[in-house]
Protein backbone atom coordinates (compact mmCIF):
# COMPACT_ATOMS: atom_id res chain seq x y z
CA UNK A 1 0.00 0.00 0.00
CA UNK A 2 2.78 2.42 0.69
CA UNK A 3 4.85 2.46 -2.46
CA UNK A 4 8.44 4.17 -2.98
CA UNK A 5 8.19 4.64 -7.14
CA UNK A 6 9.35 7.47 -8.27
CA UNK A 7 7.42 10.54 -10.06
CA UNK A 8 8.87 13.77 -10.97
CA UNK A 9 13.11 13.24 -10.47
CA UNK A 10 13.60 15.85 -12.95
CA UNK A 11 11.74 18.99 -11.01
CA UNK A 12 14.64 19.36 -8.98
CA UNK A 13 14.33 21.57 -5.15
CA UNK A 14 15.72 25.00 -5.28
CA UNK A 15 15.30 27.83 -2.93
CA UNK A 16 17.08 30.46 -5.69
CA UNK A 17 14.05 32.24 -6.52
CA UNK A 18 12.96 33.18 -2.48
CA UNK A 19 16.47 32.50 -1.06
CA UNK A 20 15.00 34.46 1.77
CA UNK A 21 11.58 33.67 1.84
CA UNK A 22 8.57 36.14 1.50
CA UNK A 23 6.28 37.70 4.36
CA UNK A 24 2.21 38.51 4.40
CA UNK A 25 2.39 40.36 1.18
CA UNK A 26 2.15 37.30 -0.41
CA UNK A 27 -1.14 37.12 -0.28
CA UNK A 28 -1.14 39.61 -3.06
CA UNK A 29 1.25 38.46 -5.43
CA UNK A 30 0.12 36.85 -8.65
CA UNK A 31 1.23 33.56 -7.57
CA UNK A 32 -0.70 33.08 -4.72
CA UNK A 33 -3.69 31.90 -6.49
CA UNK A 34 -3.75 29.23 -9.91
CA UNK A 35 -7.05 29.31 -11.71
CA UNK A 36 -7.64 26.16 -13.47
CA UNK A 37 -8.63 26.31 -17.03
CA UNK A 38 -11.75 25.55 -18.33
CA UNK A 39 -9.52 23.46 -20.67
CA UNK A 40 -8.42 21.68 -17.54
CA UNK A 41 -11.85 21.54 -15.72
CA UNK A 42 -13.07 20.00 -18.58
CA UNK A 43 -10.54 16.91 -19.03
CA UNK A 44 -11.05 16.37 -15.05
CA UNK A 45 -14.71 16.05 -15.55
CA UNK A 46 -14.15 13.50 -18.39
CA UNK A 47 -10.99 11.89 -16.55
CA UNK A 48 -13.32 11.35 -13.46
CA UNK A 49 -15.75 9.86 -15.89
CA UNK A 50 -13.86 7.70 -17.23
CA UNK A 51 -12.49 6.43 -13.67
CA UNK A 52 -16.05 5.53 -12.96
CA UNK A 53 -16.89 3.79 -15.66
CA UNK A 54 -13.77 1.78 -14.82
CA UNK A 55 -14.82 1.04 -10.88
CA UNK A 56 -11.99 3.04 -9.86
CA UNK A 57 -11.31 3.45 -6.08
CA UNK A 58 -8.90 5.77 -3.83
CA UNK A 59 -7.32 2.17 -3.55
CA UNK A 60 -7.19 1.81 -7.32
CA UNK A 61 -6.45 4.97 -8.82
CA UNK A 62 -3.21 6.26 -10.42
CA UNK A 63 -1.88 8.70 -12.10
CA UNK A 64 -2.36 8.10 -15.25
CA UNK A 65 -6.03 7.98 -14.78
CA UNK A 66 -5.59 11.96 -14.49
CA UNK A 67 -3.01 12.35 -17.08
CA UNK A 68 -4.97 13.99 -19.97
CA UNK A 69 -2.16 16.60 -21.65
CA UNK A 70 -4.09 20.16 -19.65
CA UNK A 71 -3.82 18.02 -16.63
CA UNK A 72 0.06 17.41 -16.82
CA UNK A 73 1.19 20.29 -18.00
CA UNK A 74 -0.58 22.17 -15.01
CA UNK A 75 0.35 19.79 -12.49
CA UNK A 76 3.87 20.41 -13.83
CA UNK A 77 3.59 24.12 -13.28
CA UNK A 78 2.39 23.87 -9.74
CA UNK A 79 5.39 21.24 -9.12
CA UNK A 80 7.61 23.70 -10.60
CA UNK A 81 6.38 26.59 -8.46
CA UNK A 82 6.07 24.14 -5.01
CA UNK A 83 9.82 22.67 -5.54
CA UNK A 84 11.55 25.43 -6.88
CA UNK A 85 9.47 28.53 -6.56
CA UNK A 86 7.40 30.34 -3.48
CA UNK A 87 6.76 26.55 -2.19
CA UNK A 88 2.88 27.66 -1.94
CA UNK A 89 -0.20 27.59 -4.40
CA UNK A 90 -3.86 27.79 -4.45
CA UNK A 91 -5.28 25.98 -7.34
CA UNK A 92 -8.80 27.06 -7.93
CA UNK A 93 -11.90 26.35 -9.67
CA UNK A 94 -13.10 22.58 -9.54
CA UNK A 95 -16.65 22.92 -8.25
CA UNK A 96 -17.01 20.56 -5.54
CA UNK A 97 -20.59 20.30 -5.71
CA UNK A 98 -20.69 18.65 -8.80
CA UNK A 99 -19.19 15.76 -7.45
CA UNK A 100 -19.80 12.89 -4.80
CA UNK A 101 -17.38 13.00 -1.59
CA UNK A 102 -16.49 9.60 -2.74
CA UNK A 103 -15.71 11.13 -6.47
CA UNK A 104 -13.50 14.33 -4.80
CA UNK A 105 -11.53 11.46 -3.26
CA UNK A 106 -10.39 9.30 -6.00
CA UNK A 107 -9.68 12.99 -8.21
CA UNK A 108 -7.62 14.68 -5.51
CA UNK A 109 -5.72 11.20 -5.11
CA UNK A 110 -4.98 11.70 -9.00
CA UNK A 111 -3.93 14.68 -8.88
CA UNK A 112 -1.73 14.54 -5.98
CA UNK A 113 0.17 11.42 -7.49
CA UNK A 114 1.58 13.99 -9.97
CA UNK A 115 3.65 14.90 -6.93
CA UNK A 116 4.75 11.57 -5.44
CA UNK A 117 3.51 8.94 -3.46
CA UNK A 118 0.73 8.98 -0.92
CA UNK A 119 2.25 8.08 2.74
CA UNK A 120 0.28 7.58 5.81
CA UNK A 121 -1.10 10.23 7.73
CA UNK A 122 -1.55 8.24 10.90
CA UNK A 123 -1.35 4.54 12.79
CA UNK A 124 -4.48 4.60 11.68
CA UNK A 125 -2.62 4.21 8.02
CA UNK A 126 -5.09 6.85 6.01
CA UNK A 127 -3.35 8.12 2.96
CA UNK A 128 -6.31 10.60 2.32
CA UNK A 129 -6.70 12.32 5.58
CA UNK A 130 -10.37 14.05 6.79
CA UNK A 131 -9.73 16.90 8.53
CA UNK A 132 -13.11 17.42 10.25
CA UNK A 133 -14.15 17.20 13.49
CA UNK A 134 -14.25 13.72 14.99
CA UNK A 135 -12.69 14.09 18.92
CA UNK A 136 -12.05 17.83 20.47
CA UNK A 137 -9.64 16.40 23.13
CA UNK A 138 -7.75 14.72 20.08
CA UNK A 139 -4.18 15.42 20.36
CA UNK A 140 -4.36 15.32 16.84
CA UNK A 141 -5.65 18.69 15.50
CA UNK A 142 -7.21 17.71 12.08
CA UNK A 143 -9.97 15.92 13.81
CA UNK A 144 -10.60 18.56 16.59
CA UNK A 145 -11.90 22.57 16.13
CA UNK A 146 -9.39 24.11 18.28
CA UNK A 147 -6.95 26.66 16.83
CA UNK A 148 -3.69 25.64 15.95
CA UNK A 149 -0.34 26.77 15.91
CA UNK A 150 1.94 27.51 12.96
CA UNK A 151 3.32 23.77 12.49
CA UNK A 152 5.28 21.80 9.68
CA UNK A 153 3.51 18.29 8.83
CA UNK A 154 5.30 14.88 8.09
CA UNK A 155 6.13 14.41 4.31
CA UNK A 156 7.30 16.57 2.15
CA UNK A 157 4.73 18.30 0.25
CA UNK A 158 1.31 18.63 1.91
CA UNK A 159 -1.85 20.02 0.47
CA UNK A 160 -5.45 20.71 1.90
CA UNK A 161 -9.00 20.27 -0.28
CA UNK A 162 -11.68 22.19 0.86
CA UNK A 163 -15.01 20.49 0.87
CA UNK A 164 -17.13 22.16 2.93
CA UNK A 165 -16.16 25.24 5.09
CA UNK A 166 -17.51 25.85 8.58
CA UNK A 167 -20.08 28.39 10.02
CA UNK A 168 -17.45 30.44 10.56
CA UNK A 169 -13.55 31.03 11.25
CA UNK A 170 -11.30 27.90 10.32
CA UNK A 171 -8.98 30.58 7.95
CA UNK A 172 -5.76 28.95 7.40
CA UNK A 173 -2.40 30.75 8.10
CA UNK A 174 0.58 30.73 5.57
CA UNK A 175 4.42 31.81 6.58
CA UNK A 176 7.73 31.41 5.23
CA UNK A 177 10.20 29.80 7.24
CA UNK A 178 12.92 31.00 5.41
CA UNK A 179 11.87 34.93 6.09
CA UNK A 180 11.60 33.81 9.59
CA UNK A 181 15.05 32.02 9.81
CA UNK A 182 16.05 35.47 7.87
CA UNK A 183 15.01 37.47 11.09
CA UNK A 184 16.27 35.39 13.81
CA UNK A 185 19.62 35.05 12.04
CA UNK A 186 19.56 38.88 11.79
CA UNK A 187 18.18 40.06 15.41
CA UNK A 188 19.15 36.73 17.49
CA UNK A 189 21.64 34.63 15.67
CA UNK A 190 22.30 33.23 19.46
CA UNK A 191 18.89 31.83 20.12
CA UNK A 192 19.37 30.72 15.94
CA UNK A 193 21.72 28.17 16.92
CA UNK A 194 19.78 26.78 19.39
CA UNK A 195 17.13 26.04 16.83
CA UNK A 196 19.74 24.59 14.70
CA UNK A 197 20.43 22.12 17.69
CA UNK A 198 17.05 21.10 17.84
CA UNK A 199 14.47 19.40 20.41
CA UNK A 200 13.45 15.86 21.13
CA UNK A 201 9.72 14.68 20.19
CA UNK A 202 6.92 13.00 21.44
CA UNK A 203 5.66 10.03 18.82
CA UNK A 204 2.17 10.06 20.65
CA UNK A 205 1.91 6.69 20.98
CA UNK A 206 2.05 6.18 17.11
CA UNK A 207 5.62 3.88 16.87
CA UNK A 208 5.98 0.92 16.38
CA UNK A 209 5.85 -1.47 19.94
CA UNK A 210 9.47 -1.53 19.93
CA UNK A 211 10.59 2.05 19.48
CA UNK A 212 10.76 5.04 21.72
CA UNK A 213 8.02 6.92 23.06
CA UNK A 214 10.23 10.04 22.35
CA UNK A 215 13.23 10.83 19.40
CA UNK A 216 16.39 9.45 21.40
CA UNK A 217 17.47 12.23 18.71
CA UNK A 218 17.09 15.74 18.77
CA UNK A 219 14.97 17.13 15.50
CA UNK A 220 16.26 20.72 13.99
CA UNK A 221 13.95 23.06 13.42
CA UNK A 222 16.48 23.85 10.97
CA UNK A 223 18.60 22.71 9.05
CA UNK A 224 20.58 22.99 5.71
CA UNK A 225 21.28 19.82 3.27
CA UNK A 226 22.88 20.32 -0.40
CA UNK A 227 22.48 23.99 0.57
CA UNK A 228 18.65 23.16 1.20
CA UNK A 229 17.43 24.84 3.92
CA UNK A 230 14.76 23.15 5.87
CA UNK A 231 12.30 23.66 8.65
CA UNK A 232 10.56 21.09 11.16
CA UNK A 233 8.44 22.74 14.18
CA UNK A 234 5.74 21.62 16.32
CA UNK A 235 5.90 23.20 19.53
CA UNK A 236 3.00 20.98 21.13
CA UNK A 237 4.77 17.74 20.73
CA UNK A 238 8.33 19.36 21.91
CA UNK A 239 6.46 20.22 25.21
CA UNK A 240 4.95 17.03 25.36
CA UNK A 241 8.23 15.46 24.64
CA UNK A 242 9.70 17.20 27.68
CA UNK A 243 7.46 16.92 29.88
CA UNK A 244 7.17 12.76 29.59
CA UNK A 245 11.26 12.96 29.75
CA UNK A 246 10.14 14.66 33.44
CA UNK A 247 13.03 17.29 32.31
CA UNK A 248 11.66 21.50 32.44
CA UNK A 249 11.47 23.30 28.94
CA UNK A 250 13.51 26.49 30.20
CA UNK A 251 16.37 28.77 29.68
CA UNK A 252 17.78 29.50 25.97
CA UNK A 253 15.79 26.00 24.91
CA UNK A 254 12.30 27.68 25.42
CA UNK A 255 13.10 31.48 24.79
CA UNK A 256 14.41 29.86 21.77
CA UNK A 257 10.73 28.53 20.77
CA UNK A 258 9.01 31.70 22.36
CA UNK A 259 11.28 34.01 20.10
CA UNK A 260 10.58 31.83 17.19
CA UNK A 261 6.78 31.88 18.20
CA UNK A 262 6.69 35.86 17.89
CA UNK A 263 8.46 36.31 14.61
CA UNK A 264 6.28 33.91 12.91
CA UNK A 265 3.21 35.18 13.84
CA UNK A 266 4.36 39.39 13.10
CA UNK A 267 2.02 40.76 10.95
CA UNK A 268 4.59 41.56 8.29
CA UNK A 269 5.15 37.38 8.29
CA UNK A 270 2.55 35.30 8.82
CA UNK A 271 -1.24 36.38 7.23
CA UNK A 272 -4.54 34.45 6.79
CA UNK A 273 -6.22 33.06 4.24
CA UNK A 274 -10.10 31.39 3.93
CA UNK A 275 -9.91 29.08 1.32
CA UNK A 276 -12.80 28.62 -0.68
CA UNK A 277 -15.54 25.15 -1.44
CA UNK A 278 -12.90 23.20 -4.28
CA UNK A 279 -9.62 25.12 -4.00
CA UNK A 280 -6.55 22.96 -3.38
CA UNK A 281 -3.65 24.45 -1.20
CA UNK A 282 -0.43 22.76 -2.36
CA UNK A 283 2.63 23.40 0.13
CA UNK A 284 6.18 22.80 0.65
CA UNK A 285 5.78 21.67 3.90
CA UNK A 286 9.39 22.13 5.10
CA UNK A 287 9.61 24.91 3.86
CA UNK A 288 5.88 26.42 4.16
CA UNK A 289 4.60 26.86 7.94
CA UNK A 290 0.71 26.30 7.94
CA UNK A 291 -1.67 26.70 10.74
CA UNK A 292 -5.84 26.79 11.43
CA UNK A 293 -8.05 29.61 13.42
CA UNK A 294 -10.84 27.67 15.24
CA UNK A 295 -14.17 27.54 14.00
CA UNK A 296 -17.69 27.09 14.83
CA UNK A 297 -19.80 24.14 12.51
CA UNK A 298 -22.96 23.91 12.37
CA UNK A 299 -25.31 21.88 14.66
CA UNK A 300 -25.39 18.88 12.07
CA UNK A 301 -21.62 18.30 11.80
CA UNK A 302 -22.15 16.19 8.82
CA UNK A 303 -22.37 19.49 6.86
CA UNK A 304 -19.11 20.81 9.15
CA UNK A 305 -15.93 21.96 7.50
CA UNK A 306 -14.30 19.30 5.45
CA UNK A 307 -10.81 19.69 3.98
CA UNK A 308 -9.07 16.41 2.67
CA UNK A 309 -5.53 16.16 3.52
CA UNK A 310 -2.54 14.61 1.39
CA UNK A 311 0.92 13.74 2.63
CA UNK A 312 3.59 13.34 -0.59
CA UNK A 313 6.69 11.86 -1.04
CA UNK A 314 8.65 11.55 -4.02
CA UNK A 315 11.37 9.05 -4.29
CA UNK A 316 14.61 10.53 -4.53
CA UNK A 317 13.32 12.81 -1.54
CA UNK A 318 14.08 16.23 -0.41
CA UNK A 319 17.19 16.46 0.68
CA UNK A 320 17.60 17.08 4.52
CA UNK A 321 19.04 15.14 7.32
CA UNK A 322 17.66 11.84 8.32
CA UNK A 323 17.22 14.06 12.18
CA UNK A 324 14.38 15.82 10.31
CA UNK A 325 12.15 12.85 10.25
CA UNK A 326 10.28 12.25 13.24
CA UNK A 327 9.34 8.63 12.76
CA UNK A 328 12.15 5.78 11.55
CA UNK A 329 10.18 4.04 8.90
CA UNK A 330 11.73 1.83 6.52
CA UNK A 331 13.47 2.85 3.74
CA UNK A 332 13.16 6.81 4.42
CA UNK A 333 9.53 6.56 4.34
CA UNK A 334 8.14 10.03 5.40
CA UNK A 335 4.87 10.16 7.52
CA UNK A 336 3.01 7.35 10.14
CA UNK A 337 3.48 3.97 9.27
CA UNK A 338 0.35 2.06 10.01
CA UNK A 339 0.81 0.20 13.48
CA UNK A 340 -2.19 -2.45 14.99
CA UNK A 341 -3.64 -1.21 18.24
CA UNK A 342 -2.05 2.05 17.86
CA UNK A 343 -4.93 4.36 19.06
CA UNK A 344 -4.60 7.87 16.99
CA UNK A 345 -4.22 11.28 18.98
CA UNK A 346 -5.11 10.11 22.42
CA UNK A 347 -6.12 13.37 24.88
CA UNK A 348 -2.85 13.22 26.91
CA UNK A 349 -0.46 13.32 23.84
CA UNK A 350 -2.02 17.24 23.94
CA UNK A 351 -0.94 20.40 26.09
CA UNK A 352 -4.06 22.29 24.70
CA UNK A 353 -7.26 20.34 24.92
CA UNK A 354 -10.83 21.69 25.51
Amino acid sequence: MLRTDTKRPDVQWSQEKYPSGWGSEFIDSTEMVKHLSPQFLKELDDCMSACKAAGKTIESVVKDDFSSPSIVETMSSILEDIRRGAGLLVARGVDAEKYTPQELEIMYMGLGLHFGNAVSQSSYGDLLGHVAVRDKTSARGYTSDRQLDLHTDSAEIICLMCIRRSTSGGESVFASSLKIRDIIAVERPDLLKVLEAGYPYHRRGEEPPDAEPVTPYRIPVFSTTNGLVSCRYVREIIEVAYRDLGKPLEGTEKEALDYFDEVANRPEVAFDYQLQTGDMAWMNNYQILHARRSFVNPDDLSNGRLLYRLWLQDFPSRPMCKEMLVYQNPQGRQGIDPQEDRPVGLAKYSTKNH
